[in-house]
């Protein structure tokens, strides 16, 4: 019998997943999957805690010193002309990039969670494949 996979596995996925996963795999994911893989699971947890007032995703445990962000706080608001000195932009550049996606309301929170899982089971084949550190 011959099977065919499918041409688009992620096909039910919605516009949102795919624009961050498209921004996830145009980081250095082929020569840092790990690293990179764990940068962006940190920006979305902490932009998901923001957008859903508090409430946390698995295996992400905030700073106990680090009070809890809102979603305006992590926009910087004059994107054109900033130059990377605001409170925003210090959260890091994947921090603000999925914070302005979702306070655009381009992308969800259904999405951060569907990306979250995805990268989730993608840093556990790193871990197994001995490539982090």
């Amino acid at each position: 019998m011959n099977v065919k996979a499918p041409r688009n596995l992620n096909r039910n996925a919605t516009p949102g997943y795919r624009e961050v996963m498209a921004h996830i795999r145009m980081d250095d994911i082929r020569y840092d999957p790990w690293g990179t893989s764990m940068g962006w699971m940190f920006a979305i947890a902490d932009v998901y805690r923001a957008a859903t007032d508090g409430e946390l995703l698995p295996d992400y445990l905030p700073s106990p010193y680090v009070g809890a962000p809102t979603l305006d706080a992590m926009v910087c608001v004059n994107r054109d002309t900033c130059d990377g000195e605001c409170a925003a932009c210090a959260d890091g550049y994947t921090t603000q990039l999925v914070a302005s996606m979702v306070a655009d309301g381009y992308v969800t929170v259904a999405d951060l969670r569907a990306v979250y899982a995805t990268l989730s089971r993608f840093d556990t084949w790193c871990r197994l494949a001995g490539r982090d550190y």
